[in-house]
C-alpha cells in the first residue's frame, strides 16, 4: 500500500531498489542528507529548490556508473 502515495518517481525508484534487492544483486546505498534544505525552499520557492536538487543529481551522476539508481525519498 505504500506504493499507491508515493509520486510516480518514487515510486519507480522504490521499484528498482527492491528489483536490485530480489535478484540478489549486489548493491550499496549512499544516501546523502542536504540538511536544512526546505529552508532553501521556503527562501526561494519549490521550483529554484527543484532545480537545484537537478543539478545536484546531474552532478552526482558524472561519478556513477550510467545504470546506477538516483531518487529522492522524501
Amino acid at each position: 500500500m505504500l506504493e499507491k502515495k508515493l509520486k510516480p518517481n518514487r515510486q519507480e525508484f522504490i521499484y528498482q531498489i527492491s528489483k536490485k534487492i530480489n535478484e540478489k544483486e549486489t548493491y550499496a546505498f549512499i544516501i546523502i542528507d542536504l540538511k536544512d534544505f526546505k529552508i532553501f525552499n521556503q527562501i526561494n520557492g519549490l521550483e529554484a529548490g527543484d532545480y537545484i536538487l537537478k543539478k545536484i543529481a546531474e552532478f552526482l551522476k558524472t561519478f556513477f556508473h550510467t545504470e546506477d539508481i538516483f531518487g529522492r525519498i522524501s
